[in-house]
């Protein structure tokens, strides 16, 4: 019925992959991969999207992931993922992929300043993730893994919304007025 379950304990990384591509009706392509074995016993039965995904979980712990493009099965160092071989997404559909499907989204800022955004945001990417800042479009280009960024997608709607436009400080900076004078202007203004 097209499911599999998992009985593995100490398999070589080539064996497994191998198999995992042959089932998966994909061509395998690897330089290297981890020099440990794979001990995996489920209780579940998985579809090949969901193995792959359980499978790519435990290639991002040892620093691969897998990537799947057309019908190849790459796998590759995260140091040295080259970000063109990773498929851009919409943040509409990170909802639709695998958890540990490593994608890249763009993600455009309302309010949010992209220069602060990316310090804020960067303890909440993988190991795997990349976060870069657009200033002049004021956006950020973020590669990670799938469930990464549905959190950092969920976060920044929050953020964006009505609610979180509350909760924002701002600082602006004088230039051609004193401090006490402006003080003195804002409570009357304000009625202070």
């Amino acid at each position: 019925d097209g499911l599999v379950a998992f009985n593995i304990i100490g398999q070589p990384w080539e064996a497994v992959l191998q198999w995992l591509s042959d089932a998966s009706a994909l061509s395998f392509d690897w330089q290297e991969l981890p020099g440990d074995s794979l001990n995996l016993i489920t209780t579940h039965e998985y579809t090949m999207e969901q193995a792959r995904d359980l499978i790519n979980r435990h290639l991002l712990m040892r620093g691969f992931t897998m990537i799947v493009n057309g019908e190849i099965m790459s796998i590759v160092r995260i140091k040295d993922l080259n970000s063109a071989m990773v498929t851009r997404v919409s943040p509409a559909d990170l909802a639709t992929l695998p958890d540990h499907t490593i994608c890249k989204v763009s993600f455009n800022l309302d309010w949010l300043i992209a220069d602060e955004a990316v310090e804020e945001l960067k303890p909440m990417l993988s190991s795997a993730g990349q976060i870069h800042k657009l200033s002049k479009t004021n956006r950020l280009e973020i590669l990670d893994t799938a469930i990464s960024l549905r959190h950092i997608w969920e976060l920044l709607k929050d953020e964006q919304s009505d609610s979180g436009d509350d909760q924002l400080v701002r600082a602006f900076r004088l230039e051609h007025r004193r401090a006490e004078d402006v003080i003195q202007i804002l409570r009357d203004l304000l009625k202070l």
